[in-house]
């Protein structure tokens, strides 16, 4: 995930969150959220954790395009 590229305005606007908040978040919550296989191609815990603080921040479901993630796998997150 690359969301280090972002300034923490961005982040702020997008995901009401800075980048010392977001690291310690995906810090804390990489064992519970790490594709438990590398069969695939899961989400990492970066990406699941914008998608959802987007949701979050938005109410709108519809996100898959913000992330390139496919609606489904925004659903099953």
């Amino acid at each position: 995930m690359d969301y280090l590229h972002l300034t923490n305005d961005e982040l702020q606007k997008k995901y009401r969150v800075n980048h010392p908040t977001l690291q310690y978040l995906i810090d804390q919550l990489d064992a519970a959220l790490r594709p438990k296989t590398d069969r695939s191609h899961g989400l990492s815990t970066g990406y699941k954790l914008l998608i959802t603080l987007r949701y979050l921040s938005t109410s709108v479901i519809q996100l898959s395009g913000l992330h390139s993630v496919a609606q489904f796998s925004v659903l099953c997150i």
